[in-house]
């Protein structure tokens, strides 16, 4: 998936870069630049399908960024994030949402991973029912034995996996989770 950040503080902008290719976005754009994002967003193929971006920039705010994405017609998602309090996340959203922009989320920084991953997640299953047509929900539910288990185990059938702890001033690895 496509993704934008327009932050114009680099460190949190590589910060969430970081966090984006840890969570497996690997199409990732930066601009610490807004002008630059919309020359992006104005190209007729840019297949840009989320973008995430800072509401307190010089130049071009967050504010002015989401009329600009309005008058762009930009059919993606939004997700702002500011260190400012939460009544300015407030308002911005609902600017957003009278523009009929979709908003995966509005967030303070700076952004937990697990809250990245939850971003994410909604973010695949929109552009995948956007893309697909809809077909009705079905629960899979499968029941596993003890036995099942067992025999798993001793059959070496089991995976395991593991997420990796990184140092963020080296992007060394340091651990697993």
């Amino acid at each position: 998936m496509k993704t934008l950040v327009i932050d114009d503080d680099t460190f949190a902008l590589k910060l969430l870069a970081r966090q984006l290719a840890l969570a497996g976005c690997h199409d990732v754009t930066l601009y610490e630049h807004a002008r630059d994002a919309l020359r992006q967003l104005e190209l007729p193929d840019h297949g840009i399908a989320l973008v995430f971006c800072d509401l307190q920039m010089p130049d071009i705010d967050g504010v002015e960024f989401v009329r600009n994405l309005a008058r762009l017609g930009y059919r993606g998602s939004l997700v702002l994030v500011s260190g400012e309090g939460t009544r300015i996340l407030h308002t911005v959203l609902k600017l957003a949402q009278a523009h009929h922009i979709h908003i995966l989320a509005a967030i303070s920084k700076p952004i937990a991973a697990n809250q990245l991953q939850q971003l994410l997640a909604h973010s695949v299953l929109r552009s995948s029912a956007n893309q697909q047509p809809a077909s009705p929900a079905r629960a899979v539910v499968q029941h596993h034995l003890p036995q099942a288990l067992e025999q798993a185990i001793a059959g070496g059938e089991l995976v395991n996996h593991y997420q990796p702890k990184v140092d963020m001033a080296t992007g060394a690895v340091v651990g697993v989770e």
